[in-house]
């Protein structure tokens, strides 16, 4: 598992009120990735909870040290606040976002001004709307792949608008 698998399992048992186990999967995000300022911000709020208030303030004061070292770096503050924004999560949800919806644009426009083409680009669209529900979905669940999910989105949404400005061209379509 990634620290960032282990920090959501932290989360989902942190929510749950099971204090000890989310110390522990915070603990194994923070062996997994030692300057996640996250997840020691997090396990102090749950020592908080445990009333160990020394672990609680140790945490806090490494959580600061690494917020300190990232401004003195000048590094971004929202890309750094998880471990999960990395070029691997949003290319593989971007791709398997917007491939499938630039694919059945493309194909819709072979049969531009045949009626029978246009259901592909129905379909497109249908997609395209699930893709956003997802991406909302998944904003909620994980972060760490909305980025790339909206991404996709968006290039989905921009190949079914010039599709369909394609498809209205070269059909007998007035307004």
């Amino acid at each position: 598992m990634s620290a960032n698998d282990r920090f959501s399992e932290g989360e989902r048992l942190f929510r749950a009120g099971q204090y000890d186990a989310a110390v522990a999967e915070f603990s194994a995000a923070i062996t997994l990735w030692p300057e996640y300022r996250l997840a020691y911000q997090r396990r102090a709020e749950a020592y908080q909870n445990l009333e160990m208030e020394e672990e609680a303030r140790a945490d806090l004061e490494a959580a600061e040290s690494i917020l300190r070292a990232r401004r003195q770096q000048g590094a971004s503050l929202v890309a750094s606040r998880r471990p999960g924004w990395q070029p691997e999560y949003f290319g593989k949800a971007f791709a398997w976002t917007a491939i499938p919806i630039v694919a059945l644009s493309i194909i819709s426009t072979a049969g531009a001004g045949n009626e029978g083409f246009y259901f592909v680009w129905y379909a497109a669209a249908g997609i395209w709307g699930l893709a956003l529900l997802g991406a909302i979905i998944i904003a909620i669940a994980g972060p760490e792949r909305a980025s790339g999910i909206v991404a996709g989105v968006a290039v989905g949404f921009l190949a079914l608008a010039a599709t369909c400005f394609a498809n209205i061209a070269t059909s007998d379509f007035q307004f």
